[in-house]
């Protein structure tokens, strides 16, 4: 390195990235005091505890060289001559206070890979849920393949290739259901809008990219909830054995979980439980309660969906009722 005496100077080396650390650490470890040295100037040895190195966060080898102005700078003993104009930075400078720094204007390039924003989606039967894919980090995905599966992948349930959905090679059942939302496909996020979700809708998706050699896929997990429209209780009329309380609720999805609360609102032991599905999924619960020899001035039937956490109740008035 090239110094004239009592002015301070500052030099510019321009490295290749994939060489950049091998330089930096080369820098720290030589104890070689022949270790820079420009052709016709005198030498400069440049020890660890003289440099600062900020922003390294990888670690490319293989140096081979630095430029370093119209000469070229050699590493003694570990690295061979060479230039590469193109590359970033790497600024070695010698400030007032004679402190050697390098200051790294680049990093190692992200890993390009699909992510999912929701891991988890929950959708209520008959409405429609969105099932979200991103490049991370982002970049447009305009022109690549993009590929909804569902299951074992036999037949997709969305492909857009070539800048256009091919409907031709989507699964039957949902065609007419799906809609591309591509809005922000230039920053490489995409939405699968599906239409009047059922019951058998439910189940994992998985979300590719592909793009001359690039290819990778995230999945998620889609969930289908029900709320039963119609509940009931039913009352018979007081025999020998007390009075019968019947909850009937139909139209839910999963399973719910089905009680009996008196009025201050503490579970009260139901006398039977059961329940069926239809073609559809959707269960259909009944629940009985039988009163003896005991006064209640209301009693209420509640059920409680655990996956959307939607609870129904329905309550009657048995004021001065005795059995």
């Amino acid at each position: 390195m090239s110094l004239n005496q009592g002015t301070p100077t500052s030099v510019a080396y321009t490295c290749s990235p994939q060489h950049l650390w091998g330089y930096c650490d080369f820098l720290r470890r030589s104890a070689d005091p022949e270790f820079l040295h420009a052709p016709g100037t005198s030498t400069k040895r440049v020890t660890p505890a003289s440099i600062s190195l900020r922003g390294l966060d990888a670690r490319p080898t293989d140096l081979t060289a630095c430029s370093h102005g119209p000469s070229r700078v050699a590493a003694s003993k570990a690295f061979q001559s060479s230039v590469t104009p193109q590359a970033p930075a790497v600024h070695i400078g010698l400030d007032p206070g004679s402190e050697q720094q390098i200051k790294v204007m680049s990093s190692a390039s992200e890993k390009l890979m699909v992510t999912m924003p929701a891991q988890h989606v929950v959708a209520i039967a008959g409405g429609q849920a969105e099932l979200t894919c991103q490049l991370s980090p982002p970049r447009s995905a305009e022109l690549m393949e993009i590929h909804w599966f569902r299951g074992d992948h036999s037949n997709p349930v969305y492909l857009y290739r070539g800048g256009r959905e091919e409907n031709g090679e989507a699964d039957p059942e949902y065609v007419g259901r799906v809609e591309f939302v591509k809005e922000t496909i230039g920053e490489g996020q995409v939405t699968l809008r599906i239409n009047n979700i059922s019951i058998s809708d439910e189940g994992s998706y998985q979300c590719s990219f592909e793009d001359n050699g690039f290819s990778d896929m995230a999945s998620l997990n889609l969930s289908v909830a029900a709320i039963g429209l119609d509940t009931q209780i039913h009352v018979q009329a007081p025999d020998n054995k007390g009075l019968l309380l019947e909850c009937k609720s139909e139209g839910w999805y999963p399973q719910p979980k089905m009680e009996w609360r008196d009025s201050r609102g503490e579970e009260v032991p139901h006398s039977s439980i059961s329940y069926s599905q239809d073609g559809a999924k959707l269960f259909h619960m009944k629940m009985t309660l039988l009163l003896q020899n005991k006064s209640q001035n209301s009693i209420t039937c509640c059920i409680y969906n655990s996956l959307t956490a939607h609870e129904k109740k329905i309550n009657i008035i048995l004021a001065n009722i005795c059995v």
